[in-house]
């Protein structure tokens, strides 16, 4: 188990200790508009962390269980940076593969056109994509590497220790319900 994942597990326990999230859980599961608005006016992140954690109350706290494996899986965009940029060096030894793409990408006279370009390319084949007329066998050696929503660890700023820390700070806050 690596260490972001067992930190993504104790931030589970501490969010699982917040009764304001179980509330909010219980009132999106019974469509207590209501209650949803109510705890929503005085929690302005509930939503959003709802939308992103979902319901927890069945998700066991160990890392290496099947619930906590099945509850992760959609979410890990949100938590790891598991996707890179990398350059094909030799595009003939490349192996297709699908949700990718590889290109030949211009440097144009400044970097701001080099992007405005790529983004007109990206956007066209999303747009192909959304009326199935793009074939993605053609694959992407640049893999896009967009930070995660929330940074567990960062190696070049936090050390584990101040990490831990604000982890502790979080639980209390949610027990309190600052969160």
């Amino acid at each position: 188990m690596s260490l972001t994942v067992g930190l993504l597990a104790k931030w589970l326990f501490v969010m699982k200790q917040n009764h304001d999230y179980f509330e909010y859980c219980n009132a999106v599961a019974e469509n207590d508009l209501a209650k949803c608005h109510e705890l929503q006016s005085k929690f302005d992140r509930l939503e959003t962390l709802y939308a992103d954690w979902g319901e927890i109350e069945l998700v066991a706290d160990d890392p290496e269980s099947e619930s906590f494996k099945q509850w992760l899986k959609p979410r890990e965009s949100l938590f790891f940076n598991n996707v890179e940029i990398k350059s094909i060096s030799d595009p003939r030894s490349y192996v297709p593969t699908q949700g990718h793409l590889l290109l030949e990408i211009p440097l144009l006279d400044t970097k701001s056109k080099t992007i405005e370009a790529l983004r007109e390319y990206i956007d066209k084949v999303y747009d192909a994509a959304q009326h199935d007329t793009y074939d993605s066998t053609n694959d992407l050696g640049l893999r896009l590497r967009a930070k995660p929503k929330y940074q567990l660890l960062d190696s070049t700023t936090r050390r584990r220790k101040v990490v831990c820390a604000k982890l502790f700070t979080f639980g209390i806050g949610l027990k309190q319900g600052l969160y």
